[in-house]
């Protein structure tokens, strides 16, 4: 563990000065031609995935599949808001339909209708929520970043299941959360098959 957290340290320091030394090429430019405007990166520590600037949402089950129903919705229906409670229904979930939409939000992927009387918000998907859409019906095709999810997943799931040192059954991990990647489930062997 120590190793890993060294190494996690010298790539931000890593980061952090390729960051300084890109806006200080990025200034003096700037001060070369004033009739552009000036970028200024950012360093960030997040592996890459982060949607709309709210976490990673290929690794939120319930969100990243929401959104995918939502998107499926909006298909059928364009232009309606749809009640999140129904998709929380579908796929008997024990998640608050509000906290899910509320989430959604959050991130600017979608719009809501609270209407008065209604448990749940309406939900639409704005133009950000379509892209992000798009990126993670692109993402379902990096096998490489499915694989690096479904390891992550898995081991951390093993972790907090087999915690007691009591032998755990490695299938059961299929009924999680944890297994599913940018709103799809990971495939499952042809053994384990529902």
């Amino acid at each position: 563990m120590a190793r890993n957290g060294i190494n996690k340290r010298e790539l931000d320091k890593w980061a952090k000065g390729l960051v300084k030394e890109a806006n200080k090429s990025l200034e003096r430019a700037a001060r070369r031609n004033r009739a552009r405007v000036p970028v200024q990166f950012e360093a960030t520590t997040a592996g890459g995935g982060a949607l709309s600037g709210g976490g990673a949402i290929e690794s939120s089950a319930h969100l990243a599949r929401l959104l995918m129903w939502l998107d499926a919705y909006a298909q059928q229906h364009p232009g309606e808001y749809v009640d999140v409670a129904r998709f929380v229904e579908e796929h008997e979930l024990a998640e608050d339909a509000s906290v899910l939409a509320f989430q959604l939000e959050q991130r600017g992927l979608a719009d809501l209708a609270r209407i008065f009387g209604s448990g749940a918000p309406h939900v639409h998907l704005t133009d950000e929520g379509r892209v992000a859409v798009h990126d993670l019906k692109n993402l379902q095709k990096d096998r490489a970043a499915r694989l690096r999810h479904t390891m992550d997943a898995f081991l951390r799931w093993l972790y907090d299941a087999a915690g007691d040192r009591s032998p755990a059954d490695p299938g059961l991990f299929l009924d999680t959360p944890g297994a599913f990647f940018a709103g799809t489930e990971i495939p499952r062997p042809p053994s384990s098959r529902r």
